[in-house]
């Protein structure tokens, strides 16, 4: 693809994106999608057969970039620290930081997005979004695993367990930042786990 038509299907992207946020994803229409993007239906078309390959293409993109962002946090929190607790802690205030930097782009997720509006979704993104959760939890497993022997707690409390808090968090977060318009509560929220779960590993 030329790079004029990569640019084009960018951008067809984003604005699929930002409208999904937005307006959900029956909200976010193919005229409405063309508008925005400022192209042609054709242009449309020769990019996307459908607004659910459209879809796909969409998620499948937040994904890579998701996974990608982890990787590269959990790499730089093991070149800071060789303690297993503190890289935890540091891969969090790392996220936080990046989620610092979002706030003037919006507030939205694509996953709390699906997760709210499920059924306004195709079908098939659901084995896609499963995906990514498998590789999101394993991505980050060995380093809480390595964190809780550390901490001398009696609480049973597994690696998987404090993981999908941090889901639970990041989508919840997003939603009601959505809401309440405002920014700052996912990165907000973020530290205060950080915190808790500091105490926790270090009791």
């Amino acid at each position: 693809m030329s790079r004029a038509g990569n640019k084009t299907r960018q951008n067809i992207m984003d604005s699929a994106q930002q409208l999904i946020v937005e307006r959900g994803f029956a909200g976010a229409s193919i005229d409405r999608i063309i508008l925005d993007a400022g192209i042609t239906k054709g242009a449309f078309f020769y990019h996307f057969k459908s607004k659910a390959n459209l879809a796909e293409a969409l998620f499948q993109r937040y994904i890579e970039h998701d996974l990608e962002a982890l990787e590269e946090i959990c790499g730089t929190a093991s070149r800071m620290s060789d303690d297993p607790v503190q890289r935890v802690l540091i891969i969090l205030a790392l996220y936080a930081e990046m989620l610092d930097g979002m706030q003037d782009s919006g507030y939205g997720c694509l996953f709390a997005a699906y997760a709210f509006q499920q059924m306004e979704f195709p079908i098939e993104l659901k084995p896609l979004i499963v995906s990514w959760l498998k590789k999101y939890k394993a991505l980050l497993n060995p380093y809480y695993e390595a964190a809780i022997p550390n901490g001398n707690t009696d609480q049973q409390v597994t690696a998987d367990d404090l993981i999908t808090q941090l889901l639970i968090i990041f989508e919840g977060t997003f939603v009601l930042a959505n809401v309440q318009s405002s920014p700052t509560l996912p990165s907000r929220q973020l530290r205060l786990y950080r915190t808790q779960l500091e105490v926790l590993l270090k009791a």
